[in-house]
């Protein structure tokens, strides 16, 4: 096979998958494990409103950023901010844009539109929730969890 075949090789076959790297690699979506002590704590992550008990896993896509709020009766409720950090796997994109510039391209933005270019970290949770204080709930001095 000689390079140009290659070449018009990779490219048809980015074009037909709609795929780049990152997207084959480990997809759109990822678990992150959520749980608290005390355990039966209700979690909801936004954007999207999905809800669970802990312990619990929720999928999340990877294109965007999430706010999990875990709150429980008698206990101060905490926010956490799950941050994206760039997969390696985009990394394979590069290696195609050496190669085969329009299919590398091609690769590259699947990835970044639909946030297979992305983890989400913490890939984790696992809070201590505190008990309201004698004060009230005023005094829990609500501040976001940093995992």
């Amino acid at each position: 096979m000689t390079l140009r075949q290659l070449r018009l090789a990779i490219l048809a076959a980015v074009t037909a998958t709609g795929s780049g790297c990152a997207t084959v690699m480990h997809g759109t979506q990822q678990e992150i494990l959520v749980t608290t002590q005390p355990p039966g704590a209700t979690v909801t992550v936004l954007p999207g409103g999905q809800t669970l008990q802990t312990p619990g896993t929720v999928r999340l896509a990877r294109k965007d950023f999430h706010t999990v709020r875990v709150s429980q009766a008698g206990y101060c409720a905490e926010t956490v901010y799950l941050d994206r950090v760039t997969s390696k796997a985009v990394y394979g994109n590069l290696v195609l844009v050496v190669v085969l510039v329009p299919a590398g391209l091609v690769a590259a933005s699947v990835d970044a539109d639909n946030g297979a270019a992305f983890f989400i970290r913490p890939d984790e949770l696992s809070l201590t929730l505190r008990p309201i204080p004698a004060a009230g709930a005023d005094a829990c001095g609500e501040l976001p969890v940093c995992q």
